[in-house]
């Protein structure tokens, strides 16, 4: 069987304070993850014969030191298992010149494998399956990037005439559902639209930080989703990876071992009595809870919240831990309110571009198209 995972985003501080061993608490959320997929292919139980990792494992393309040293311990150890390891970068790996996992390739491991490139066609057997690779590759703009990956797909699509074939990509398809990621629409570069696709029976895509699977074309669509929670987005969402145990079957499997994210909609009922609320969450010490307080129409501070009803349990908000016996107040404050909001934070990015007025507008404006269609975030 064929386990999946994309979009670790290793370095990315949001929502995390420094820990003692100097990471950030994103950080060692990672770690947790890297910890549990190799336990889980190192346990025979799940026979487990071809891991593939569909972009992004870095946040930037300078990643720090104790990142690239704890990515070869981990890559070395997985290289132990005889288990093949295939890697893309995703468009965060890629700089003008080169792309930032080109090491894997000097690494020497036997079962660890980089595409990386767009000049060839990236063609793997496995078992009974095609797998065919369609990265990121170094360009001189990010709006290159795009065009070359989106060009690269269609071609390889086109060259596909066997059967039992599978894609693997880090991109955005049509239908998606889309999260914060797909916020950075960037100046109007066109989606990939499976539609018109044959001889192709699964896609494994990277990019979308949001779980999904769906049919097109007769085809399944995989998006894995962010190994971890990293963002608003993903608020009461689950996080994990993917076993593809056939071409028609795909598993999801939650990773249970990290924080969650969770958004908690406050009401007059609710301040009545907040305990049985954070009870029934099943928090875990380091969970970031967002307050929505767009019900009470009025603006409610966690400080209202909190004092209204004694609240014992422990959480982490704004990149601080806080217990409900030692809580400093003063700098607390509503997480999710009207600047926060999807439409609000696309804006601002826009208006940040140093790009002409009507551009700026047009970008606006398509973005706002896949923002009122797509996102959404899904209530308990």
């Amino acid at each position: 069987m064929i386990l999946s995972f994309t979009d670790l985003h290793l370095g990315l501080k949001h929502q995390s304070k420094q820990e003692h061993s100097g990471l950030y608490t994103s950080e060692v959320e990672a770690y947790k993850c890297l910890d549990y997929i190799y336990e889980y292919c190192k346990d025979p139980i799940h026979k487990i014969t071809l891991v593939i990792f569909k972009g992004d494992w870095f946040h930037t393309t300078t990643p720090a030191a104790i990142h690239y040293k704890e990515t070869i311990k981990w890559l070395t150890k997985c290289n132990e298992l005889s288990i093949k390891f295939i890697f893309i970068p995703g468009n965060h790996s890629c700089t003008v010149f080169s792309n930032c996992l080109s090491f894997i390739k000097e690494l020497g491991l036997q079962n660890i494998m980089l595409y990386d490139s767009l000049d060839e066609l990236n063609h793997f057997v496995h078992e009974d399956y095609n797998l065919y690779f369609i990265p990121y590759k170094y360009s001189e703009s990010m709006k290159e990037r795009d065009v070359n990956v989106e060009s690269s797909f269609k071609n390889t699509i086109t060259k596909i005439t066997t059967s039992n074939n599978i894609v693997i990509s880090h991109v955005q398809e049509t239908s998606a559902k889309i999260g914060s990621e797909s916020l950075m629409i960037a100046k109007g570069v066109e989606l990939i639209d499976m539609q018109d696709i044959t001889n192709v029976n699964l896609i494994l895509l990277g990019h979308i930080h949001r779980h999904q699977i769906y049919n097109k074309n007769n085809m399944t669509v995989v998006y894995t989703g962010s190994t971890y929670y990293q963002d608003k987005s993903d608020v009461n969402q689950q996080k994990g990876f993917c076993v593809i145990e056939n071409l028609q079957t795909v598993k999801f499997v939650a990773i249970p071992t990290i924080r969650k994210y969770h958004k908690v909609s406050v009401n007059s009922a609710i301040l009545e009595n907040l305990t049985p609320l954070f009870t029934s969450r099943k928090l875990l010490p380091k969970d970031v809870i967002y307050f929505d307080c767009a019900e009470l129409q009025r603006d409610l501070s966690i400080e209202d919240a909190l004092q209204s009803k004694c609240v014992e349990f422990n959480f982490v908000y704004g990149g601080t831990s806080y217990l409900n016996d030692s809580m400093d107040l003063e700098n607390i404050s509503v997480e999710l309110n009207e600047q926060d909001n999807p439409e609000t934070m696309f804006k601002n990015w826009v208006n940040a571009q140093e790009e002409e007025t009507e551009l700026l507008d047009v970008v606006f404006n398509k973005g706002m198209k896949y923002i009122n269609a797509y996102y959404k975030i899904e209530e308990i």
